[in-house]
């Protein structure tokens, strides 16, 4: 054991006898411990020593685009409203219809405007024809087929008024026999009307009292007076057309009041709250009532009868009226201040049907455009507000995307730039075409930065982009193809000048060489317009 221990210790010795000579020797540890530091500050400075990157300059396209975020949206979206209250009587369509440009939407109660732009119509079709003649000319064929037409209502209009002649005096003979023979039964001493206090039959009672203005003892003696007058007319009546038509006007007032005074004498006989009383029998009463109820038929046939007539008559004077004008018309030659007089008379009646028109018109709601609708609000006979909405739709076609453009990137931004989106909704290899439609003018400050709303709307219609969707966008500005370039980081700016370190020998001997770009891409490479060649080499940093 104590063989091995010394054997073991013999190495040990031997190293620490060696260290002792060596401590002994002091220059020689200063020598190998300088060598280290130089070795090691070698190696320091050759890590350290830059590695160079030469770049071979070609031809290539440069890309320049601008990278933006935005959200899409339709089109065109319009909330409709009308600029006139009014009730809604018709609603054509719901949520969620599509509609076709032009379909009608809703509609307010306009009977009363339409009705009016009718008759406005009509007016000016009139007042048009009459021009036209005038523009014509009179032509003897013109003339005669005048002529024809107006002899024609000269003839008609005067047999209506030789029938309304005859219907005077006829309507007089009626009233004077119903009056005074089939109302006798009803007084006591009918014969007499001029009597000052005429009584009713002692088999009746009346309700109205003798001095009473609707008491058929009053209403009696006044109609005495009115037959008077009435045989003195006729008596004297001419027969032409002004005598006949002033006397039918009185005529219609002595029917009117024949029937007022009939239905008095019937409120005797058919009393609401009177009582029949005296010696008459049922049998008799009944057989009055009848009578009563005959005569009243009588005289509203006559008065009926005879108002048709006059209206018929005042119709038939109207035609009578148009004809003798167009006859008249077409005897007498237009002047130029006539069609012009005409001509404006033609315009004032186009503005009438534009003005009723345009009142119609406002009463209903069209779609303006092609599209969905998204909102109905009123119900049918709700009545609504000016300007309040009732209907909101939104476009069928193509979505657009809105934007903002920063101001440093604003000035390569130009409408009709393409762009690729992708949307966020799907992965973002798939992209959709955009176009830019629309740069505003104005700024709109976003977060202290000035910024212009920019609109792109998409080139193809697509199932799979929906309105609030957010897309990534970028637009190609610019793009220069088969151009001389290089890396931008290789540009070098100094005093307001660009250089690049230009490679002159095969040991990478360099010299500052200017430069004139062009475009920089926003894929890392810059135009360059001069200063360069295809070939050379530059240093890269």
């Amino acid at each position: 054991m104590n063989k091995m221990k010394t054997w073991l210790n013999k190495p040990f010795q031997s190293v620490t006898k060696t260290m002792k000579k060596l401590l002994k020797k002091k220059w020689l540890l200063i020598a190998l411990f300088l060598i280290a530091i130089i070795l090691v500050g070698t190696a320091t400075r050759q890590n350290k020593t830059p590695k160079i990157n030469i770049v071979t300059i070609e031809k290539g396209d440069v890309v320049q685009e601008v990278s933006l975020t935005g959200t899409v949206k339709p089109t065109r979206n319009i909330d409709y409203a009308f600029d006139r209250s009014g009730r809604v009587s018709k609603i054509y369509v719901k949520t969620g219809d599509t509609v076709k440009q032009g379909q009608t939407l809703i509609s307010l109660d306009n009977t009363d405007v339409y009705s009016q732009y009718k008759q406005a119509q009509s007016a000016l079709e009139i007042q048009q024809i009459k021009l036209n003649n005038y523009y014509k000319g009179t032509r003897l064929e013109d003339l005669q087929v005048s002529q024809n037409q107006f002899d024609d209502a000269s003839q008609k209009l005067d047999t209506a008024y030789k029938n309304l002649y005859s219907a005077l005096f006829s309507n007089y003979n009626t009233i004077n026999n119903l009056v005074k023979t089939d109302m006798a039964p009803i007084f006591t001493y009918m014969g007499d009307w001029q009597s000052s206090n005429p009584k009713f039959n002692s088999n009746f009672k009346t309700c109205y009292a003798t001095t009473n203005t609707n008491s058929p003892l009053v209403l009696r003696n006044q109609y005495e007076t009115t037959l008077n007058n009435w045989k003195q007319e006729l008596d004297i009546l001419a027969n032409n057309h002004d005598a006949i038509y002033n006397e039918a006007i009185k005529e219609k007032q002595y029917l009117d009041d024949a029937y007022t005074l009939i239905n008095s004498i019937g409120n005797v006989i058919n009393p609401a709250n009177c009582t029949i009383y005296g010696g008459a029998d049922k049998t008799t009463v009944d057989a009055l009532r009848l009578t009563i109820n005959s005569i009243q038929s009588s005289i509203d046939t006559t008065r009926t009868s005879f108002l048709s007539s006059k209206s018929s008559l005042e119709t038939l004077h109207l035609s009578y009226d148009n004809a003798k004008q167009a006859l008249d018309v077409k005897k007498n030659p237009y002047t130029t201040e006539d069609i012009q007089t005409q001509e404006a008379v033609v315009a004032q009646a186009k503005a009438s049907v534009d003005s009723y028109a345009s009142s119609y018109n406002k009463t209903i709601l069209r779609a303006p455009f092609e599209g969905k609708i998204t909102k109905v609000v009123p119900e049918i006979g709700d009545i609504i507000n000016a300007n309040s909405t009732v209907i909101s739709l939104i476009g069928g076609d193509t979505y657009q995307i809105e934007t903002n453009v920063a101001e440093s990137d604003i000035a390569k931004v130009k409408e009709g730039n393409t762009a690729k989106v992708t949307l966020d909704a799907y992965s973002s290899d798939i992209f959709f075409s955009a176009t830019v439609v629309q740069v505003d003018l104005s700024a709109t400050e976003i977060e202290g930065v000035a910024t212009y709303k920019t609109v792109l709307k998409f080139d193809k219609e697509d199932p799979r982009i929906m309105p609030g969707m957010t897309a990534n966008i970028d637009i190609l500005s610019n793009k220069k193809e088969n151009v001389i370039y290089i890396p931008s980081r290789a540009i070098i700016t100094k005093n307001g000048k660009k250089f690049v370190k230009l490679v002159i020998n095969d040991k990478n001997k360099t010299k500052e060489t200017n430069i004139l770009t062009g475009i920089r891409g926003s894929d890392g490479r810059t135009e360059i317009i001069s200063g360069l060649s295809v070939g050379d080499k530059i240093i890269s940093n």
